[in-house]
């Protein structure tokens, strides 16, 4: 609990043969309890997939000047089992041999002896999710509860709890834009296609049809830094219905990167050519 002060000054003076004082205004002052001991948990894993195994990171510090006696409490996501084995403690460096227990989907990790003031530890473990888990869920929450104990009998419970939210991976978003630029006799078409999902798209076909009698100059595919030139033997083209399909059944497959935090995967086609007289 926060703890709180009061102050209030008081001046006497004197003049000639008088006497007298003034006392000032009261001042109230909060003085916030800093928890001696700090931890953060995350995972190494940005989503999670049917019978996946997912890796959970725990950091915590001793920021106090007392040693501490320390038990974690971390709630499984439902539908997750732990991994038996899994858990690695690790203080200052040196790996401590920790047997935890489970009960009710709750990992209990108690270390075997105190923290010194200034130790920090890391906590590795493993989780897997079930494979019959209801199609609806979309996310599961791990949470981390802390207890520590000081040596004088004071108790410091970490609030709020840190938590790790997952996401269910989901199939590729594409979104596919098209566009016509002229350079003189000659015209590009230029296509992008773009993936707001979190996982590649892969083994993509296109199918579209370019103006009649099209003559295909040049096929280039991008995607990030790197740059692919199309041999006709490479796709399908029907000059008499202006029919491209691409890639063909021998070429390698043509993929669309994950979306990032901050934009869609990307993939541009640019088909050059001229419409013949």
């Amino acid at each position: 609990m926060p703890s709180i002060i009061h102050n209030q000054a008081e001046v006497t003076y004197h003049y000639e043969q008088s006497v007298g004082n003034i006392r000032s205004n009261i001042v109230e002052t909060i003085i916030e309890d800093i928890l001696p001991i700090k931890a953060h948990m995350t995972s190494l894993q940005s989503a999670f997939n049917l019978n996946e195994v997912i890796t959970y990171l725990i950091q915590i510090e001793n920021m106090g000047t007392e040693s501490l006696s320390v038990t974690m409490k971390v709630s499984l996501p439902i539908c997750s089992t732990y991994q038996l084995g899994s858990l690695k403690v690790f203080i200052n460096s040196v790996e401590i041999p920790i047997v935890p227990t489970v009960e009710a989907n709750i990992l209990y990790i108690t270390l075997p002896k105190n923290m010194s003031p200034q130790d920090k530890g890391i906590i590795l473990y493993c989780m897997k999710v079930d494979s019959n888990i209801d199609p609806c869920l979309c996310a599961i929450t791990s949470s981390l509860y802390i207890t520590a104990h000081s040596e004088d009998g004071s108790t410091y419970n970490v609030e709020p709890p840190s938590s790790v939210t997952l996401h269910k991976e989901t199939a590729s978003q594409l979104v596919l834009c098209g566009q016509w630029t002229q350079d003189y006799r000659t015209l590009t078409y230029t296509i992008q296609l773009l993936n707001y999902g979190n996982l590649e798209a892969t083994h993509i076909t296109l199918m579209d049809w370019l103006p009649f009698s099209f003559n295909i100059h040049q096929i280039i595919v991008e995607t990030n830094e790197n740059q692919v030139i199309y041999s006709p033997d490479q796709y399908q083209y029907n000059r008499l219905n202006g029919m491209i399909l691409l890639p063909n059944a021998n070429t390698a497959s043509l993929n669309v990167p994950a979306a990032t935090l901050t934009s869609p995967g990307r993939t541009v086609i640019k088909i050059t050519g001229t419409i013949a007289k």
